[in-house]
């Protein structure tokens, strides 16, 4: 109730929808509902304290196509939610390949190739502060083969 009032007091217009835990817990709970839910939102955004337990609850409909609530400070609630909006997510996988979207196709060349340059160094820092265990980083779109932009010269 507190975030709805502070969300209203803000006149945010990004914001179309709260839900609280229980009613993700009770309304939510059907898997065809959690589908319907993850097709009527681009982005989902929860709170730092309750990630896990939104990430259990909404389950494998919103893991498998990695859309997981981004979790922000509810402190200073709209620079968390333009920076959520405007920020990539890099979801760190089990294995030993990375995927992150970067870009749009719809958007100018000089604009992905700046989005590009500005993604890689915080996504090598998340894996290994260095460039030691990275072995390629590659391009592609949805219906693309892979373009590659780095090779490790010792892994070739």
């Amino acid at each position: 109730m507190v975030l709805r009032k502070k969300v209203k007091k803000e006149d945010l217009p990004h914001v179309k929808k709260i839900l609280e835990v229980n009613a993700v817990r009770t309304k939510y709970h059907q898997f065809e509902a959690r589908r319907k839910l993850l097709g009527s939102y681009d982005l989902f955004l929860c709170s730092r304290k309750i990630k896990y337990t939104l990430r259990a609850l909404l389950g494998d409909v919103f893991i498998r196509p990695k859309r997981y609530p981004i979790p922000i400070r509810f402190k200073d609630i709209p620079d968390s939610i333009i920076q959520a909006k405007d920020s990539v997510v890099c979801y760190t996988p089990a294995g030993t390949c990375a995927m992150v979207r970067i870009a749009k196709l719809s958007q100018p060349p000089e604009e992905i190739t700046e989005n590009i340059i500005q993604a890689i160094k915080p996504i090598v820092e998340t894996y290994n502060k260095d460039w030691t265990d990275v072995q390629s980083v590659q391009l592609r779109t949805e219906d693309s083969i892979s373009i590659p932009i780095y090779y490790a010269t010792e892994y070739v």
